[in-house]
This record gives C-alpha cells, sequence and structure tokens, in this order.
C-alpha cells in the first residue's frame, strides 16, 4: 500500500497542532513536554553510541530558552540527572524569572533536584574548562534555546548571538537540536544572521517535520533529522494539519513519493504512445544545450524527440543521438512551422542554449508567444526566461502566461535558477525562496521550478502546497545541469502523467540520479556521462520501490 505524502509544516501549524492535542485528545501539554523530553534522550542515547561515548560517563550541557522548547530541554535535564556522569543547563534566564508556562515547571523540578543552572553566559568558559582537563570528547550539547517561534525579521539577542559564537569555536563538539537548531525560522529556512544559528549534527523534531530544516539555508545547519511522534496517532496528525491551511505546510520530494508518481511501462507501448517532444534549443553559439536536453529526453523515455534546429546543429544533434527526429527551419513562415510542430506535440521545450535567437531574424520573444498559443504542455528554461526577462514589460509577458489558463490549457513550467529567477522577478529583501517562489507562480499562473540546493516548486493555486526537493548533491553545480533536468521534465511531462506530478518526478528523478554517481565519482567527477548512467539506476531503483510499496 502507498503511503502518504511527507509532510511539514511552519510555526503556525506547529502552535495549531499543539493546541488541538491538548483540546481534542485532552493530552496535557506538560504530559507531551515529558514526552518530547524522552525522545530527546533516545536520540541523544543513539548520538553518544555513535561517537563511541558510553552513556554513564557523557557529561551532556544542555542550552534552554525561556519558552516550551527551553521547557524540553529542561524536562530532558530532568530525565538524565543519574544516568549521565553530569548534566548542567545554560539558561538564558539562570533565575527563572522570566521563564513560562510549562517551561516554569520544568524549571522549579530541575532546581529541587539540584541540577546546576547556570546563565548560558558561562558557556564558552566551561566549554574550556572542559577541555583543559582533557574530558572535551565526552561532551554532547543540547540545544533547546530557540524553537518553531523563532522570528528571524528581529534583531537576535546579544546572549544568543554569544552563545552562536561560542559554539562556533568548537565545530567538532556534537549538538543535538531540539526541535529546530536555534536560530532557524520554521517556516521557511530564514536565519536572522548566518553567524547568529546553531549548527546541529542531529535534530530531533516533534510530531512533524518542519518546513524551515528541509528549505536552505536552514537545512545546511540541520545535520540528520530525526522526526519523533510523541505517541499522538499519524492518522490524527494528518488530518489535522490538512486542515489546518498553514501556507508553510509543504509536501517533500523523496524517494517514496517519487515511487507513488512513477508510472509502470506498458507491455503494449509503442513510440507513439510514449509522447512525442518538441525542443526548440540551443544555437550556433551554444550548441550543447539542446544536445543535452535531447539526450535526457531520450533517457527520460520519450517515444519521439524532435529538434527544431539550423543545419549546422542538427549534424551535431544527430551525429550524438541520430534517433532524433530533426525539423528544418525553414526560410519562410518559420513561426507558422513552429505553431504547427508545437500543436502536434505532446510537450515543448523552449529555451536552453538559444541565445538570440534559434536561427537569425526569429527573435526569442515571438517564438515564446507562439508556444503559449499552441503548445499543450509547455516548459520555459534559460533563455526563453531572459528573453522574459528583457522584454521591459514583464506585466505583458505574464500577462500572456496567465493567458493561457483562459484558454483552457495548463499552465506553463518556468524553470529558473537563481539568477534567472532574479533577472525575471527579483527577490524581495529577506525574502525567501519559498515566498518568492509562490510569488511568481500567482503572477504568471504557471508552475515555477526555483532550482538550486532544495529546488522548490510552485504551483498558480495557493491551495496546492509547495514542494521541496530533497534528492540532488553540490556535483548538480555546473553548466548543462538544468538542460538535462530540462529534458528529462520534457519526457516526463509528454507522458500519461498529471502535470504537476510529472514536474515533481522530474525534479527528484534529477537529483537522485546525481546522488547515485556519488559513489563512483564524487561530486567533482559528476559530468553528464556519469549523470546518465545516475538517471538509469534511479529509475531502476524507484520502479523498484514503487513494487515493493504496491506489495500486500
Amino acid at each position: 500500500m502507498f503511503s502518504s505524502p511527507t509532510l511539514t509544516i511552519g510555526a503556525r501549524g506547529t502552535k495549531a497542532l499543539d493546541l488541538a492535542i491538548a483540546a481534542e485528545l485532552g493530552l496535557p501539554t506538560l504530559l507531551l513536554m515529558d514526552r518530547a523530553a524522552a525522545e530527546l534522550r533516545r536520540v541523544l542515547g543513539e548520538l553518544l553510541a555513535e561517537r563511541g561515548i558510553p552513556v554513564r560517563r557523557a557529561l551532556v550541557f544542555i542550552a534552554c530558552g525561556t519558552g516550551g522548547n527551553g521547557g524540553d530541554g529542561l524536562a530532558l535535564a530532568r530525565q538524565l540527572s543519574g544516568l549521565v556522569q553530569r548534566v548542567e543547563v545554560y539558561s538564558l534566564d539562570p533565575d527563572g524569572v522570566r521563564t513560562t508556562g510549562d517551561a516554569a515547571i520544568m524549571f522549579r523540578t530541575a532546581r529541587q533536584l539540584n541540577i546546576p543552572i547556570f546563565s548560558l553566559a558561562e558557556l564558552g568558559e566551561r566549554i574550556a574548562a572542559l577541555r583543559s582537563y582533557g574530558a572535551g570528547d565526552r561532551l554532547v550539547l543540547v540545544d533547546a534555546v530557540y524553537g518553531a517561534g523563532f522570528n528571524p525579521d528581529r534583531p537576535v539577542t546579544p546572549a544568543f548571538a554569544a552563545y552562536c559564537r561560542t559554539l562556533a569555536r568548537y565545530p567538532e563538539l556534537p549538538v543535538l537540536a531540539c526541535d529546530l537548531p536555534s536560530g532557524v525560522a520554521a517556516d521557511d529556512g530564514r536565519l536572522a544572521s548566518p553567524e547568529a544559528a546553531v549548527h546541529a549534527t542531529v535534530t530531533a523534531s516533534f510530531l512533524f517535520a518542519s518546513t524551515g530544516y528541509w528549505t536552505w539555508p536552514g537545512r545546511g545547519l540541520a545535520g540528520r533529522i530525526e522526526v519523533c511522534s510523541l505517541g499522538v496517532p499519524d492518522a490524527w496528525l494528518r488530518t489535522r494539519i490538512e486542515a489546518l491551511s498553514d501556507p508553510w505546510t509543504t509536501v517533500l520530494l523523496d524517494a517514496p513519493h517519487a515511487a507513488r508518481l512513477l508510472p509502470p511501462v506498458r507491455t503494449d507501448a509503442h513510440k507513439g504512445s510514449r509522447g512525442h517532444v518538441l525542443l526548440a534549443a540551443g544555437s550556433p553559439a551554444y550548441p550543447g544545450a539542446a544536445l543535452l536536453a535531447a539526450r535526457a529526453a531520450h533517457a527520460g523515455g520519450a517515444g519521439l524527440v524532435t529538434a527544431m534546429a539550423a543545419p549546422e546543429l542538427a549534424r551535431l544533434i544527430l551525429q550524438a543521438k541520430p534517433e532524433t527526429l530533426i525539423r528544418s527551419w525553414p526560410d519562410d513562415a518559420p513561426l507558422d512551422a513552429f505553431a504547427a510542430a508545437a500543436a502536434a506535440s505532446d510537450a515543448v521545450l523552449v529555451g536552453p542554449g538559444l541565445a538570440a535567437g534559434p536561427v537569425p531574424g526569429l527573435p526569442r520573444l515571438s517564438l515564446i508567444e507562439t508556444a503559449l498559443r499552441h503548445a499543450r504542455r509547455l516548459i520555459l528554461d534559460a533563455d526563453a526566461l531572459n528573453a522574459l526577462a528583457l522584454d521591459g514589460d514583464r506585466g505583458s509577458a505574464f500577462a500572456a502566461l496567465r493567458a493561457r489558463s483562459g484558454r483552457g490549457q495548463e499552465p506553463a513550467v518556468l524553470t529558473p535558477h537563481p539568477g534567472e529567477f532574479q533577472r525575471l522577478e527579483p527577490f524581495a529583501s529577506g525574502e525567501s525562496r519559498l515566498a518568492a517562489a509562490r510569488r511568481l507562480a500567482a503572477k504568471t499562473g504557471s508552475i515555477i521550478v526555483l532550482k538550486g540546493a532544495g529546488t522548490v516548486i510552485a504551483c498558480p493555486d495557493p491551495a496546492v502546497p509547495l514542494r521541496i526537493n530533497t534528492s540532488g548533491n553540490a556535483g548538480l553545480a555546473r553548466g548543462g545541469s538544468g538542460d538535462l533536468l530540462a529534458g528529462l521534465m520534457l519526457a516526463l511531462c509528454a507522458s500519461e502523467l498529471p502535470l504537476t506530478d510529472a514536474v515533481e518526478l522530474a525534479v527528484w528523478l534529477h537529483g537522485d540520479a546525481a546522488d547515485r554517481m556519488l559513489p563512483s565519482c564524487g561530486e567533482r567527477g559528476l559530468v553528464a556521462d556519469a549523470w546518465f548512467t545516475g538517471l538509469s539506476r534511479s529509475f531502476r531503483a524507484t520502479a523498484a520501490l514503487r513494487e515493493e510499496m504496491e506489495a500486500p
């Protein structure tokens, strides 16, 4: 049986979920805090084992704030008392006068148990002392200063900034983050400052994954992520999350999600049933873009791949991929020829390597406008996006994109990398990648694939949760990677898949192909030929996982 997609939630969803658990399930928040501490203790035990530190000899420092996150840390201190060699609390409020709610109860309990509670400002001095005694290799820090309530738009306090500087001096110190690494926004992974955020070895999250540590820069600080259920039924949790309408709820593109999307190849399939795709890509200055996209479209399973190409580019494509069909740009009425080819295709790609245009005298904007009117499914990438950005009247270009829905067509798919996005629609000051992608999707009426570490997919319908991709690595940070994604997406968009499913599957497979080649070639050696090998492996592994998930 297929499981449900993995969802993440933001700060609003986290707070609403806590209230719903207390109101609907009758579970006191104090009990949930104690369960959270028990899960922290379990994950801490795993971290100690990984580091070869016996529990009885472990030294555990717990940094606590004044709210619920600090309460989880204080509850953990109580549970560890007597189990480890020493546990100490370092608090933003060592006197307990500003600690509130359930955390105040946990603070008083820790005091009654004579657990040492110091000021957070003393942490650095204490770590240095332990290291001088030769005991630093048995020390683990638990970060429970800020949780989902952290606001990156407010200036950080001097005490928190000093705490982060202290941890930065000891990068080898294992850190277990409670809920989120402190300084990371739960909604979108933003930081108030790159220097004022905790870098965790492991993050233990409660009830549901947080959106903030799945998108960058938060993802780079979370380390290994473990989601802990706290004994709340999964079915109830999911129902409540889906009813929250939290704008920061997202769907993670992971291996099970990709397996759910990947359709089996029909045994009676033929080239006509597997999709006919059309590329308007490449130019004399950039012939490789068209070639890479064509190769990826073939590798992605398209039944027929046609490239509109000038003679010199056509020769290069046919030498590398002779199964590619070639349509020439006629001297007379080239747009009419393109319109006819686009209308006869299942999916069209415009953009990679177009430079000034596919042939002299044929402007890119005219080509894009023709594609918008005639393509059943359309992907705009690279130079097509640059052409829209240079139009001088993006409002008119965005209106042309939105007009597809008025004609009953599916939305176009725009696949910018950050630089192309910035040229097309500049990021607002302090805006997250998630918010920016959502904004552009609404303005253009298009599906936005904002590429990069943790690629974000946004649909024009605000009711559809954002997608965050979890596959891929820095080996893809090179010229040509976008052409590979565009070609793969083109092939999948020509299949029987719903449009959004095809886009999501392409993004996942593109990254997973790169991940599968890391053991053999590493990030530096991930050239295009290696990626194609990885894609074949990714397709096989994803199909095998689908079969496993379908098994009774």
